[in-house]
């Protein structure tokens, strides 16, 4: 019987042995590109994607934030932060894609070869979208290139969502080792698998009914419950209540809030400013219509006359 220690010792060999078979390392002469696409949480894990999506009608409010902020004011008389309106006004949105290559740096610049996959895009560019692919260049010493699109606000993605695809394509600088990859860094989980030379972009504009809207305006049928002010709701008829009146999407999230310009008792004032630029619209013979060419129309109180196109 062989001893305890030499036992050990050609099991420790072993395990090294076994352990340096598995690491696996990146020594080639040419450079690999993959789409790196991701986020990493408040504990160090990475997460990646191969699609992203993007609204110019949603506002992302920090609800936490805005409640700590409200409870500041009522205790302590500190005034509430304004909102963030900027994609009230936005005429276009940027998005950068990050491009991350395999193997060594290089003391000059590396052009990445990045096409739009027709067969999965359904935007038209200069109208949707502007993008310029030639751009997408590794500078010299570095290892990450950067795909810059720029979302431009169309008239009909109120109507319909667009989608812009991007594949990686091999080149004299490039190779593409991988087609797939696993979407966290996590090596103690399975993971889903991400495309590694595949990257898409939905946008749109879509809205939906704000609570308070559907409570205080669309009325209940139902009950017995006529709508008032602004009427049924719509996406048109919200995005002219918003521009007419300064209001925003973030404005109807926070409802009642100090930091908000929407509350009950300004509907009546509201209403009445909407009636009024409706009503001009179709005395001057140009009378603002919702998506399916009907008239656009507020209630109760507040009913436009369109007798005159009628």
């Amino acid at each position: 019987m062989r001893p305890l220690h030499v036992l050990l010792f050609s099991f420790l060999l072993s395990a090294a042995a076994c352990t340096e078979e598995e690491v696996i390392t990146f020594d080639r002469p040419d450079a690999g590109i993959y789409f790196a696409h991701g986020n990493q949480d408040s504990d160090g894990r990475e997460y990646y994607r191969d699609s992203i999506s993007f609204s110019f009608g949603t506002s992302d409010i920090d609800m936490v934030a805005l409640y700590a902020e409200y409870f500041d004011y009522l205790d302590f008389g500190i005034p509430m932060k304004p909102l963030d309106h900027s994609m009230q006004t936005a005429t276009d949105h940027v998005i950068r894609i990050p491009v991350a290559t395999l193997g060594k740096t290089r003391d000059y610049p590396r052009p990445v070869k990045v096409v739009i996959d027709d067969a999965r895009t359904n935007a038209t560019p200069g109208v949707h979208y502007e993008v310029d692919l030639s751009a997408v260049i590794v500078p010299p010493g570095e290892s990450v290139a950067t795909l810059e699109l720029r979302i431009l606000r169309a008239p009909d993605l109120k109507e319909r969502a667009i989608a812009i695809a991007f594949t990686l394509e091999e080149n004299e600088h490039f190779t593409t080792y991988f087609d797939t990859r696993k979407n966290t860094n996590l090596y103690t989980v399975a993971g889903e698998p991400v495309s590694a030379t595949r990257f898409i972009v939905t946008a749109n504009e879509f809205y939906t009914e704000p609570l308070y809207w559907n409570i205080f305006c669309a009325g209940m049928p139902e009950y017995g419950i006529p709508p008032d002010y602004f009427g049924t709701w719509s996406p048109h008829k919200y995005a002219f209540v918003n521009a007419t009146l300064g209001w925003s999407d973030a404005d109807w999230l926070t409802f009642g809030f100090p930091i908000s310009k929407i509350s009950m008792g300004r509907f009546n004032y509201a209403a009445t400013v909407v009636q009024q630029a409706l009503q001009a619209l179709a005395d001057a013979g140009t009378p603002e219509r919702e998506a399916d060419g009907s008239f656009m129309q507020l209630a109760g109180a507040y009913l436009v006359d369109y007798s005159a196109h009628e």
